[in-house]
């Protein structure tokens, strides 16, 4: 889903106003050259290039504004964001699902808005690099199925995205480790 907004950034005491295109399909979040020129960035000393949705087309990405503050439908962000710059983009901004989803950002009906007022960064991105397959009594009590019932959380090599109530619930599910359910019990006693 694609949905164009005004958006300020503020970086280096200068802020601008610019509209940006709220993309879901895009993983990352990005200023134009000419945006980035205005409010000052730090220059990679080689472009990187990264693959468009469109094949065999890639965009260079010449730098990035580092803590950048993003003020979106009114709302100031808690955090300071780090936003690529791309020669040449043909909007003023993209705003990825790397913020939309951390923030809670909604586009309904063309318009944007957030999950949660004010926003809050709910996202917990937890990187799963085993050679087997994680699984935990608590997935399967957000399931709706029994505790004994076991479900992966997440499969070898891959990243688990969790969010608000369930996000607390398995994290401490985790901490406690895979064996033990959130009253400390072990499974199947």
């Amino acid at each position: 889903m694609k949905v164009y907004d005004k958006i300020k950034v503020r970086y280096g005491g200068r802020c601008v106003e610019l509209m940006a295109l709220f993309d879901t399909g895009a993983g990352g979040s990005y200023l134009s050259d000419e945006v980035a020129k205005k409010i000052g960035y730090k220059p990679y000393p080689e472009p990187r290039r990264i693959p468009l949705a469109v094949k065999g087309h890639e965009a260079e990405v010449i730098g990035y504004v580092p803590e950048a503050e993003l003020e979106i439908a009114g709302h100031v962000l808690p955090e300071l964001e780090s936003l690529g710059v791309i020669r040449g983009l043909y909007v003023e901004a993209i705003i990825g699902r790397n913020l939309i989803e951390k923030y809670g950002i909604t586009l309904e009906e063309g318009q944007i808005g957030f999950r949660e007022v004010p926003p809050r960064a709910s996202l917990l991105m937890v990187d799963v690099r085993y050679d087997f397959e994680f699984s935990h009594p608590m997935a399967a009590v957000d399931s709706g199925r029994s505790r004994r019932s076991r479900r992966p959380l997440c499969r070898p090599g891959r990243s688990l995205c969790l969010s608000g109530a369930r996000l607390s619930r398995t994290a401490r599910a985790l901490q406690q480790g895979p064996d033990e359910d959130l009253m400390g019990r072990t499974a199947g006693a």
